[in-house]
Formats: C-alpha cells, structure tokens, sequence
C-alpha cells in the first residue's frame, strides 16, 4: 500500500474514534461539576469499557450529593472547575488542601505530581513558597508569614510571582528548605490575598491545562 494512502487511512481512523468516543460519554454531574468531553465518569468498580481517554476519567467521591468530590481517577488531585472553553481546570492536592494542617505538608513537588499526566501546571499560577527547617535562620520581613500553625517544627509562607516548573522563586531563603507550591494568580490579585492567607489558597487549588 502506498504510503500516503496508509497515513490518511490512519489519520481518518483516529478521527473516528475520537468523535466515538466524544459521542459515547454522556455528559454526567458530580457535586457541583458537569462532566462532558474529553473528561467522563468513571468508578473505582466499572465494569463497562472506557467511553474516554483514561487522563480524562474522573471519579466521583462521596455522597451523590452537592458535597461530592470529583477526583481525577482516585488520585490525590481533586477538580473544583473546568473551563472548556479555555481547555484548562482547577484542582487541589488532598494532602495540602485536607483539613486544617495541609501547610504542615508541604513539603512536596507540585510538578513531580502532575508530569505523569498529560496536564500543565498554568503560569497563570502564583508560586506559594514554604520554609522550613531554618534552624533560627528565616528571613525576616512583612512579607514573610509565621505558617506554623499545628505543625510540629516552624514553617513561613511566601508569596512568590508568577509558578514555573524549572525556575524556583527568587527569594531570600537563609539557611532555610523550601518548597514552593501553585496557587491561583486572578484570584490572589482580585482579592487582594498575601501569604497569611496560605491555608484558604492551598484549599482553592491551582490552574491545570
């Protein structure tokens, strides 16, 4: 078979799953989200075939109710939004927006999270920075906030600018480690919010796309 005629016969084959498979998921509710294409609804017992992409399956947690969390396959990140129009989605990591001491696990690296995936961390994000393990030798400044709250060893909040994956925040650190993690930037800059208010912006998630 002629070469060109093989890839228009696999281009056109492609087409036509993916417009059966657009066709196949029904659009479906969990909590407040409407789910439709390319995302789709999914369970940890689901016996029939996919009707998406397995990136875009989520889970529904919880009671059926508007208090259910939609979670990308089970995993540790939840969806709060989706804009279909700007192909992008807002998500949180259970282990810093969970209860009342998700600032005492911070400790993590937002972006080893996500890379299995086909998502982007948006540079729309603000970079959020925790220091930790200072040992007496935490900068000092208005804009560095005592974050410690419940944790068992002291931790300060830094508002960064804006969050790249492979340039760190240029901030003045001491002897101190850091982290630094993504947090929505429009609503940061409307609402006038600064590193005290690190518990509500680790709740509220980060824009994926």
């Amino acid at each position: 078979m002629h070469p060109t005629l093989l890839l228009l016969l696999l281009a056109s084959s492609l087409l036509l799953h993916q417009a059966h498979a657009s066709a196949d998921c029904e659009p479906a509710r969990c909590g407040n989200l409407t789910l439709r294409y390319p995302f789709w609804l999914g369970s940890i017992n689901q016996t029939s075939s996919p009707c998406g992409h397995p990136d875009f399956e989520v889970w529904c947690i919880g009671d059926d109710g508007s208090s259910s969390v939609a979670s990308l396959k089970g995993s540790t990140l939840h969806v709060h939004a989706i804009n279909y129009t700007n192909n992008s989605f807002v998500a949180s990591h259970i282990r810093v927006a969970t209860g009342d001491d998700g600032v005492c696990h911070t400790d993590l690296n937002m972006s080893v999270t996500v890379a299995l995936s086909p998502f982007t961390i948006s540079r729309t994000n603000r970079a959020l920075c925790f220091l930790y393990s200072c040992n007496g030798t935490e900068p000092r400044g208005p804009e560095y906030v005592n974050a410690t709250s419940s944790c068992g060893a002291p931790i300060y909040a830094y508002l960064g600018g804006a969050y790249s994956w492979s340039k760190p925040p240029e901030i003045a650190t001491g002897g101190c480690k850091y982290s630094y993690i993504p947090v929505l930037g429009r609503e940061v800059a409307a609402a006038g919010m600064t590193a005290a208010n690190y518990s509500r912006l680790l709740k509220d998630g980060f824009v994926l796309e």
